[in-house]
């Protein structure tokens, strides 16, 4: 590699850290216009051109010839986190509180609020100091081989476990309003068969789901995010005002109403980590604000935080104090059929889940595609993915850590947060691990099969179907999925990013929050999955959900 290529690297490697424009100041409102009038198709044209000729000539490829990604403002990326934070797991934060009672749930839900703020934002530094721009890069520069494999696992279980729960959610919400709006339907069994649970789930899932999920492409889907928020609004409304109004053999016990805490608490973490955790959206949409310096960013996450904190903790309390030990895991099933606002929530909030499987298809299949790569000796490229299919596009503009990024300072980098003072320097080739020997960084590459692709995408989706056909509580599923991957995602993964490329001792008195958070995690991520394990395997029959 020539002496050029490296000065250029490392000057735009350091652009890339700092934050800063390599562009002249005469040359900005010509890139912004340029931004903003480009439209998606003529991106992603020009995108797989660079990539066709840098993979023909590699020496050739141009990296100021690349299209620049849409912009948003503060506001803009405000509401995109919000989206991510105020997901399906919402309607399980009252079942929550049923777990652990409802002051312990309330400080509970404030402080995962507070140390999601801090993770996302332990992301974002780390993220300036490695050079990377997505989670599973920087879990891999940080721990190798290892770090790999862990990012891996924990992000198809998360995605997994959301497709199960998005369709147990499609079987509790569709057949109410159906059943809601045609009445006669209850005096037919041939009607009631064709609009139960398990039919309205067979029938999404197999011819809506799964064509949806077949699509390379998520970009037209993740433009549904607008009506995501949409229903969530509508939910938390409906469910505010329609509570207090239920009869009171619908509401639950006060017996241990106002308990401060309760012997399943670890499990109500499970809970609340699948509803907040959103760390492997927070990359996009740093990279996506129109100027992505520590300080703009730290304001899109306290308020997008501070206000999905809010949302929850009114939504939490108001189901939780109405339905008591009666409360459900998906707090809507807690309402009869006949309610119109609730039923208005069911059908936006099923809608919803529909568009979205395929998001968490596409997440999880990545994953496999991953595997297939690294057991099939394509080995991990030093590359960047664009998009799903061996589209690919050089690293030429990032730096090797091993060699390039040893003592790299922020000191221009705003931030205003005094936590990050002692985390200055990149140790490089500790980060790299035993992966730093083989000059590689970044994600394994596979060449596209279709078959492979239209195989997986089916044997994941029936998994799924099979397991929201059996599993009718929503509960477990979200205290499953969030003990085992949200815990991770959220809590031990940043954390350890963050000690991993930090500089000085490892043991130091500013560092034991780090540490604190991680062993945090390490036990939730043990005991929650377990006691709720044990929990549904003593349940008394009564107790149980029938499907």
């Amino acid at each position: 590699m020539s002496a050029n290529r490296l000065d250029l690297k490392a000057a735009h490697s350091t652009d890339e850290v700092q934050g800063i424009s390599s562009s002249l100041p005469n040359e900005q409102p010509k890139s912004r216009s340029r931004r903003n009038t480009m439209s998606d198709g003529e991106r992603e044209r020009i995108l797989v051109e660079q990539s066709l000729q840098s993979a023909a000539d590699p020496d050739e490829f141009d990296p100021s010839a690349l299209p620049p990604a849409p912009a948003s403002t503060v506001l803009g990326s405000f509401f995109n986190m919000s989206n991510a934070i105020v997901g399906a797991g919402l309607i399980g934060l009252p079942f929550a509180f049923k777990e652990a009672g409802l002051f312990s749930g309330a400080i509970l839900l404030l402080l995962l609020a507070y140390v999601t703020d801090w993770t996302l934002r332990l992301l974002a530094y780390a993220t300036k100091l490695s050079g990377r721009n997505s989670y599973q890069e920087l879990v891999c520069f940080c721990f190798g081989r290892v770090g790999f494999h862990a990012i891996s696992i924990f992000q198809f279980i998360f995605a997994f476990g959301g497709m199960c729960a998005f369709n147990v959610i499609i079987g509790d919400t569709f057949p109410h309003v159906v059943r809601s709006l045609f009445p006669a339907i209850a005096n037919s069994p041939v009607l009631m068969t064709l609009t139960s649970r398990q039919a309205f789930i067979i029938f999404i899932t197999l011819f809506i789901s799964f064509p949806l999920s077949l699509y390379r492409d998520m970009s037209k889907l993740a433009k549904t995010s607008a009506l995501a928020l949409l229903a969530m609004s509508v939910i938390v409304i409906a469910v505010v005002i329609e509570a207090p109004k239920v009869t009171p053999d619908q509401r639950g016990s006060s017996e241990g109403k106002w308990d401060f805490i309760r012997p399943d608490i670890f499990q109500a973490i499970g809970v609340m980590s699948f509803a907040f955790v959103c760390h492997h959206n927070s990359f996009m949409i740093f990279s996506s604000l129109k100027k992505p310096t520590l300080n703009r960013y730290s304001r899109v996450i306290h308020l997008s935080t501070t206000l999905s904190a809010a949302v929850c903790l009114l939504l939490a309390s108001v189901g939780y104090l109405n339905f008591t030990d009666k409360t459900r895991g998906n707090i809507l099933n807690n309402f009869p059929d006949n309610n119109l606002l609730i039923n208005i929530a069911r059908f936006c909030f099923g809608f919803n889940m529909i568009t979205t499987f395929p998001m968490e298809t596409f997440v999880a299949r990545e994953v496999v595609e991953g595997y297939v790569a690294y057991y099939g000796n394509h080995g991990p490229k030093d590359s960047t993915k664009a998009g799903e299919g061996g589209v690919y596009y050089p690293l030429d503009t990032v730096v090797h850590a091993e060699h390039h990024m040893t003592d790299l300072h922020l000191n221009d980098t705003p931030t205003t947060d005094a936590s990050y003072s002692s985390t200055s320097t990149v140790n490089a080739h500790e980060s790299q691990g035993d992966w730093a020997a083989h000059d590689t960084v970044g994600s394994p590459v596979a060449p596209f099969s279709l078959v492979r692709h239209v195989v997986v995408t089916a044997v994941m989706t029936l998994v799924t179907l099979v397991i929201a056909l059996s599993v009718c509580d929503l509960g477990i599923v979200i205290e499953l999925t969030g003990g085992i991957s949200a815990t991770a995602l959220a809590f031990i993964l940043p954390a350890g990013c963050h000690l991993k490329l930090s500089s000085g001792p490892r043991f130091t008195w500013s560092k034991l929050p780090l540490w604190a958070l991680v062993v945090f995690g390490m036990c939730v991520l043990v005991l929650s999955p377990a006691l709720t394990i044990t929990r549904y395997m003593n349940l008394d029959p009564s107790e149980k959900q029938v499907c």
